[in-house]
């Protein structure tokens, strides 16, 4: 819900500016971003991803945009970041 926010989300466009004048316009449209551009998409079940953001959180604001969709959480990170997903895992 920040200007910072909106500018990040809409750079994932080809369309930076319509999507810029459409949330000015009507501020909860919905529009689909292309994945792998700006951000990537981490879904993981819902429990898992409260918990993973709420340790987040624990750190410090700054974890990125989270969504909730269908008994899945749904993390906005850093491109790249769902390819090496499993191997942060097996890291951690």
């Amino acid at each position: 819900d920040t200007l910072a926010g909106a500018d990040w989300l809409a750079s994932a466009s080809p369309f930076p500016r319509s999507v810029h004048a459409l949330w000015a316009a009507d501020p909860a449209a919905s529009v689909v971003l292309p994945c792998g551009t700006a951000f990537d998409v981490v879904s993981v079940p819902a429990l898992f991803g409260r918990r993973l953001a709420d340790q987040l959180w624990s750190n410090g604001p700054g974890s990125g945009p989270v969504a909730a969709q269908r008994g899945r959480i749904l993390l906005f990170a850093s491109v790249g970041t769902a390819q090496r997903l499993p191997a942060l895992l097996d890291w951690e």
